[in-house]
């Protein structure tokens, strides 16, 4: 638990690196979270099923 509020502090001290890591956060999940990711799934599942039946 020490260790977390170690990092707290460090990121409430730095603003600079708190605002890196915000960017690197948001831009992962913009990546991996889109709309064009996010519509293969299903067709992507359902071409793995598809392939296991056979």
């Amino acid at each position: 638990m020490d260790d977390i509020v170690e990092k707290m502090f460090s990121l409430a001290n730095d603003p600079e690196m708190a605002k890196q890591m915000g960017e690197r956060g948001k831009n992962i999940v913009f990546e991996k979270y889109n709309c064009s990711v996010i519509e293969k799934r299903p067709t992507d599942l359902y071409r793995t099923i598809m392939k296991t039946k056979r």
